[in-house]
């Protein structure tokens, strides 16, 4: 099971809405739900009816190409979420295409309206937690797929296709956690959702693991025969 590779991110000072794609949601598909300033997570049953009653009261609505999870500073008094904004295509890896990460959007969990007019230590620790996030996610060596596991070699996932129906598992279940980059990020998200009506695999569409390394993808000719190589490195 792979993820959505775009969806809808509606923001109020009240909550975040995760929303799926139109043809997603016509199926059933639910959305998730961030509460603010609070940050508990629940699924929605019906994302779209949602979204247009937030929209009337003013919420701000984007397109986004994957979750890259909540992040919480030291004292877990401040967390942002963090979804991929950008993103540019590598090449093909195994039939599957393969992304960096070219920007993220870093929304804190407390809305600018519960914030006082001095600085507290809360003000300090989001702006701590927000410029470490800059400056990691600035760097160009993100990756992922939206449909394959980048964190195993070819010769691991055909061994564990032979065992089970590996492509059934969220992609998240299915990748080595020793190379998620954002694994604990996500965490929120699987433990809050997990064994849930209408939550588990559901809330695994939204969710994009990434590796921080490199993948190389290049097209060569050898007498007169072309073929196209790629490497994947952790």
């Amino acid at each position: 099971m792979g993820c959505f590779d775009q969806f809808q991110l509606v923001i109020s000072p009240k909550q975040f809405l995760l929303v799926p794609p139109r043809n997603k949601a016509q199926e059933g598909h639910p959305g998730v739900l961030i509460s603010r300033p609070g940050g508990a997570i629940s699924m929605c049953a019906d994302p779209a009816a949602l979204a247009e009653e937030m929209a009337r009261g003013g919420a701000k609505k984007m397109n986004v190409y994957g979750v890259l999870g909540v992040a919480h500073a030291p004292n877990r008094q401040a967390s942002y979420l963090v979804v991929v904004r950008r993103k540019v295509r590598v090449g093909v890896v195994c039939g599957s295409p393969v992304w960096r990460h070219d920007g993220a959007e870093i929304i804190g969990v407390r809305p600018k309206s519960a914030k006082g007019n001095k600085e507290s230590r809360e003000d300090l620790d989001e702006e701590l937690v927000k410029s470490f996030l800059i400056q990691v996610l600035g760097t160009p060596y993100f990756y992922f797929s939206y449909d394959m596991d980048l964190t195993q070699t070819r010769q691991r996932m055909f061994s564990k296709s032979d065992s089970g129906n590996q492509e059934l598992l969220p992609l998240l279940q299915r990748a080595d956690r020793r190379f998620v980059w954002n694994a604990k990020l996500l965490d929120p998200f699987v433990n809050a959702c997990a064994g849930k009506p209408g939550g588990g695999d559901a809330v695994h569409s939204f969710l994009l693991p990434v590796i921080h390394g490199a993948v190389f993808v290049n097209r060569c000719e050898i007498g007169g025969k072309q073929f196209t190589w790629s490497l994947v490195r952790l």
